[in-house]
């Protein structure tokens, strides 16, 4: 279709060097009377393909297989159609009242070819994901009543969505755009997808996902694109680009209102799950000449990102205050016996039902596994004693009987843990350390004379035996 191509005067060529922020083309041979001759015609030719080089360094590849323009123009930026710092107004799809394309600034560099890495630095693969705190959900004001915070920490600059899931609702779906890196709280009114309020009782699942390297792709004047956009990465390489999308919800009908043809018709808003590449397709409006196809003198927008990483996380709305206590039956036991350990786990909020409640007792070295009693209703799978649910009042109790090693480590440590938010973390460990009395050794002492009232001190709690009495050799003492 066209090239560029940039040679050294030994006549190497130099591809990957030549780019844009904006191209505006136009297709050969147009035929207004006969739209389906210049779709023909521009078919025929092959169809046009970009190399972006984002703001972050990375590469990404265009494809517009079955693009069918009389005359259009493609950029590629990381804010949309207009920049007013307002990610939800600017990526937005527009009609188009005078007829000129819009400026987009702050383009990307837009090659015909994958751009040279001797002059353009490939980025690099993406940092860690993000993570929920260890209390997902906390009440905004009171416990177990909306609104609630939802805290998470972010890693990098980037877009972040969260879904909520619960059973019986509908999924409820949470943009924060532009954030960086850090802690966050964000506020969310406890409601599903259709505003109705998640049941307090329920276990609810969060999906965060981070979404990076945004790219936008205004398209302005293109009357057809039958066979969509197709987004690749050419680097990093191996890396998934995400889901596409567009908000065409500001487009009006076209025309008559008719949308024959049209996979995203006018209204369109597809700004929160998207698509898989290739997406984003307009085809034909009513009437028989260019003006009447769907994208005339319009600029329509789709966008995805280059990277992207999700965690889950579950909760419950109610608010708990779990505590645990333990104990032993012997603090002073001989290394070679058993003790026992007892464990009490309570729930101290009044109306609370703590929910998959999980004690944890790894013991440490100076103590091995030997048996757990679980009360009724619980079980135990060494380390982890499941508790369930936990009502407001009531105790749960088990015993774990270890054997006594030869160590040194003799302090044991076992945790709580809830889905729920808790009121009070300071009380969600408990400890209890043991001290075995020291083991009597043996001492072989030679070449002592034979002399009355030898004193040899000792250390508390040994014993001295099997002396060894001998001639002590010339010049000694």
């Amino acid at each position: 279709m066209f090239d560029f191509t940039v040679a050294t005067a030994a006549g190497s060529y130099r591809p990957g060097r030549v780019f844009v922020t904006k191209w505006g083309l136009v297709t050969t041979t147009p035929n207004t009377s006969n739209p389906a001759q210049y779709f023909t015609d521009i078919n025929s030719i092959g169809a046009p393909g970009f190399y972006v080089y984002t703001n972050t360094n990375n590469v990404l590849k265009l494809d517009l297989p079955e693009i069918q323009p009389l005359a259009y123009t493609v950029g590629v930026n990381n804010y949309g159609i207009t920049d007013t710092n307002n990610f939800a107004t600017d990526r937005r799809s527009v009609n188009s009242t005078t007829g000129v394309t819009p400026s987009l600034p702050g383009g990307f560099n837009v090659f015909l070819n994958a751009p040279d890495p001797a002059l353009f630095t490939y980025g690099a693969v993406e940092g860690p994901p993000p993570s929920f705190a260890s209390s997902i959900i906390t009440p905004v004001n009171a416990c177990n009543t909306a609104p609630y915070n939802i805290n998470f920490k972010t890693e990098e600059f980037g877009d972040y969505r969260i879904i909520i899931k619960g059973t019986g609702n509908t999924d409820r779906i949470l943009y924060f755009y532009n954030l960086s890196a850090g802690d966050y709280s964000m506020e969310w009114d406890g409601r599903d997808g259709v505003r109705v309020l998640f049941p307090t009782a329920n276990i609810l699942t969060f999906e965060l996902t981070a979404f990076a390297d945004r790219f936008n792709v205004p398209i302005f004047d293109a009357e057809r694109n039958a066979g969509g956009l197709r987004v690749s990465t050419i680097a990093p390489a191996g890396m998934q680009v995400s889901n596409l999308f567009w908000d065409d919800s500001g487009l009006s009908a076209f025309n008559t209102g008719s949308t024959n043809g049209n996979s995203t018709p006018a209204g369109t808003n597809n700004s929160t799950i998207g698509t898989p590449s290739p997406s984003h397709i307009w085809t034909s409006g009513t009437g028989t000449t260019y003006q009447s196809y769907f994208g005339n003198a319009r600029t329509i927008n789709t966008w995805g990102y280059l990277y992207f990483q999700t965690v889950i996380g579950t909760s419950s709305l109610l608010c708990a205050d779990l505590s645990l206590t333990k104990t032993v039956n012997n603090a002073t036991p001989t290394i070679g016996n058993n003790v026992i350990f007892t464990l009490v786990a309570s729930n101290n909020v009044a109306g609370s039902t703590a929910t998959s409640v999980v004690v944890n007792d790894l013991l440490p070295s100076g103590f091995s596994f030997v048996s757990a009693t679980p009360p009724s209703g619980t079980s135990f799978s060494y380390p982890n004693w499941n508790i369930g649910n936990l009502v407001t009042g009531t105790n749960r109790t088990i015993t774990i009987t270890a054997k006594v090693e030869a160590s040194t480590n003799y302090t044991n440590i076992a945790k709580i843990r809830t889905v729920n938010f808790e009121t009070n973390y300071n009380n969600n460990a408990a400890y209890v350390k043991v001290t075995p009395p020291a083991t009597p050794t043996e001492i072989t002492v030679t070449n002592i004379c034979p002399v009355a009232n030898i004193d040899i001190p000792l250390p508390n709690g040994l014993e001295l035996n099997n002396i060894h009495y001998g001639i002590a050799p010339p010049g000694s003492t």
